[in-house]
């Protein structure tokens, strides 16, 4: 069976961007050692953007270091479906679960249907469904460091000694370390792109490093002033919003005007506000912004 192909259930990909080259090596079977006939038919069905394995059962003939060009990735941050699936734009994955089913039903697609109850992967703040993305990140290449990291590991003076060994052997097989993380907040990565030319990269190690990369070489540094959103009914109910569902209550209104006032102190030259999109964060600023851009509210 291997290297047969199959027409696929719905066409959303078969009408994406992704260039012809790789849609012609798409939906055709092929040999996965994480599959077995232990736990059903020893057949399954794939989507490498949304599985680690997946993913790595197709990259066998499909280049790694071009997968943003090949996945097929119709799920945004939030867990909701993007234009690429222009019927279930802005549902979010678990809840076009029964209209799917329903829709291939109609079609005569379905051949059975049925619950399995299984362990599932939860947020451990708001006991989430979560789900697995692929994200673009920057690595360190560990294993084309191990020439030097081994050997300064030989250098560690552990306790216990028989630690060395554990560590070592763990830095000759280390996969490649991700050191980005995709939040609104943490530790910036001191490296800068040419957005023209993307192979023109600098990595700056000092604030020396910095300023020499400016026009002028000028040491002013750009103050960043973090706001936290005003208090919000979960706040009260300590109750964690995956969603962005909560409001404001009074007491967060009465904060969202005192921040009003500071952002309006501001110098207009210096003033620049970036929102995270949160329904919360974005009713903390709206008092400032409905004072400042009242046609525009």
């Amino acid at each position: 069976m291997m290297g047969l192909k199959y027409e696929p259930l719905f066409q959303h990909i078969n009408k994406s961007k992704i260039d012809k080259k790789y849609k012609e090596q798409f939906f055709k079977i092929i040999a996965g050692e994480f599959v077995s006939t232990e736990d059903g038919t020893g057949i399954v069905h794939i989507a490498p953007a949304f599985g680690m394995e997946d993913y790595n059962a197709v990259a066998q003939f499909l280049p790694r270091d071009d997968s943003k060009n090949w996945l097929f990735l119709p799920v945004n941050d939030y867990g909701e479906f993007t234009d690429e699936v222009p019927e279930r734009k802005g549902t979010r994955v678990y809840d076009a679960n029964k209209d799917i089913i329903q829709r291939l039903k109609e079609e005569g697609k379905l051949i059975g249907q049925r619950s399995y109850e299984h362990s599932y992967p939860h947020c451990r703040r708001c006991d989430t469904a979560l789900i697995s993305k692929a994200l673009t990140s920057w690595f360190i290449k560990e294993q084309e460091l191990t020439s030097i990291t081994v050997p300064n590991a030989e250098n560690i003076g552990f306790v216990p000694e028989p630690v060395k060994k554990r560590f070592t052997d763990v830095l000759k097989s280390a996969p490649d370390r991700n050191l980005a993380r995709n939040r609104y907040r943490g530790t910036p990565i001191p490296v800068w792109e040419n957005t023209k030319k993307p192979e023109d990269i600098i990595v700056a190690g000092t604030l020396d490093e910095i300023y020499q990369g400016t026009r002028t070489g000028s040491q002013n540094i750009t103050k960043n002033i973090i706001i936290r959103h005003g208090e919000t009914i979960y706040n009260e109910t300590h109750t964690h919003d995956s969603y962005s569902k909560t409001q404001l209550n009074k007491n967060g209104l009465k904060q969202a005007k005192t921040v009003s006032k500071y952002l309006a102190s501001l110098k207009k030259e210096d003033r620049v506000i970036i929102i995270t999109p949160l329904a919360r964060s974005f009713h903390t600023v709206l008092p400032f912004l409905e004072k400042k851009f009242p046609d525009s509210m």
